[in-house]
């Protein structure tokens, strides 16, 4: 699994389904937690509290949502994480790589969300407005707003759809 498919894996472990539009936890029970470590990264453990992942889920989620890199810093202060510098050949160029010195998937995601702002992608990472679903903008200009913009989407949400349609009858209905 890529970088960007874990962090938004992780951040998608809240969401609020097309059908019963109620929000919906997947991490209820430490065993969620485990089987969630061990589908995404199975080469690590974690001996986080249930009660601090889904707090650090809720401050991320939060943090990209108001496009605060404040707030990730934040994140990322609060944990212990390191790096070390490989040397790329002769010439000046390095290569940073960042590490977690516990077993911990909050310091997993961030080692993650580091190497995103590092690859100059972490703006990639968003949040619909609508249905809160977490996607990696792949456009080109990477502007994109909203999860799907057609309700043949793999959560089955046209939410861009849906909220210009919103705003053009509310447009026109003032007209009238």
């Amino acid at each position: 699994m890529k970088t960007a498919e874990r962090v938004v894996s992780f951040l998608n472990t809240w969401e609020i389904p097309n059908k019963e539009r109620t929000p919906k936890e997947h991490l209820e029970k430490t065993t969620d937690l485990a089987h969630f470590m061990n589908a995404v990264y199975p080469e690590r453990n974690s001996d986080d509290l249930l009660e601090e992942v889904l707090n650090f889920r809720t401050r991320l989620r939060s943090a990209i949502e108001a496009s605060e890199m404040e707030r990730v810093n934040t994140l990322i202060s609060e944990r212990d994480l390191d790096f070390t510098i490989k040397a790329n050949g002769a010439g000046p160029a390095a290569e940073v790589r960042f590490y977690s010195k516990t077993d911990s998937l909050i310091n997993q995601v961030l080692v993650d969300i580091l190497q995103l702002i590092q690859a100059n992608s972490f703006h990639r990472i968003k949040i619909c407005p609508d249905c809160k679903w977490a996607f990696f903008d792949q456009s080109k200009s990477a502007t994109k707003k909203w999860c799907s913009m057609n309700a043949k989407s793999p959560h089955g949400r046209a939410c861009g759809t849906i909220s210009k349609v919103k705003k053009y009858r509310e447009k026109n209905k003032e007209e009238l």
